[in-house]
């Protein structure tokens, strides 16, 4: 999958996200989730996350109720996972568990 070009409303997902002031280094210790949910919400901020070392995970479209959200953030182009629901609690698990 190509990189997709994210429009640049922000969303109220987006602006939550961008709110901690991302810093350089944060070595996987930011860790940002997209689960089932309307409209690209959330998509925009996730290359920033990318940018400053944070992880990205996405829910499989299939187990998604509503694949707006999770499909946006997969076209981005910067999401390390896609994972069920189940999956993504392993996941962040594990990378809690990494230190």
């Amino acid at each position: 999958m190509g990189k997709r070009s994210i429009r640049r409303i922000s969303t109220a997902a987006d602006r939550v996200i961008k709110a901690g002031k991302l810093r350089r280094g944060v070595d996987g210790k930011l860790v940002a989730v997209i689960v089932s949910g309307y409209d690209g919400d959330g998509a925009a901020a996730l290359c920033g996350i990318k940018e400053v070392g944070g992880i990205t995970l996405a829910q499989k479209l299939d187990t998604a109720g509503q694949t707006d959200m999770p499909e946006s953030a997969i076209e981005s182009g910067c999401i390390d996972f896609v994972l069920s629901p189940e999956d993504i609690a392993k996941e962040i698990v594990r990378i809690a568990s990494m230190e």
